[in-house]
């Protein structure tokens, strides 16, 4: 029989977590210059950003509980 997992929750909630990294790409984008890592790094970000808007129309809100 295996062992129990050990798993943790990460802090906060997914949305929360996705605009971080969405923030966290943004910053290393300001610090590089131009060019396609920097564009990917905008794009990683926007398209974050947009997950954290769909997981916001996706969650189930404390009023329908």
């Amino acid at each position: 029989m295996p062992g129990k997992r050990n798993r943790k929750r990460p802090a906060g909630s997914l949305q929360e977590r996705l605009l971080a990294m969405a923030e966290l790409a943004r910053r290393r984008a300001e610090e590089i210059p131009e060019g396609e890592e920097r564009k990917k790094l905008l794009q990683k970000a926007e398209l974050t950003e947009r997950s954290a808007e769909i997981e916001a129309w996706l969650a189930p809100t404390a009023s329908s509980k």
